[in-house]
């Protein structure tokens, strides 16, 4: 199967302790994670072989000050859930 292109779409996420002035930083910090998270060879067939999911239970992240890597710990979970790594921890 020849994949090229993955859409996500996050409908909800549900964070305890966070302001609002902190979701710019946490969203951008999740985004820029997951893309590098979902680039990884193995996530493309994880992907494929799972089909849709309507609802994906992620093990608790613990924030830190920098709302943006919150937001990367959360993508890292993520991909944790689907059984993906990081392209560069592959390495």
């Amino acid at each position: 199967m020849d994949v090229t292109r993955v859409f996500v779409h996050i409908e909800r996420v549900v964070l305890r302790g966070a302001g609002a002035a902190e979701r710019d930083a946490l969203a951008t910090g999740l985004r820029d994670e997951l893309t590098r998270v979902l680039a990884a060879p193995e996530a493309v067939g994880r992907l494929a072989a799972i089909g849709n999911v309507a609802r994906l239970r992620v093990d608790p992240v613990s924030g830190t000050k920098d709302a943006g890597h919150t937001g990367a710990a959360v993508a890292r979970g993520i991909g944790r859930a689907l059984g993906a790594r990081r392209r560069d921890a592959a390495r």
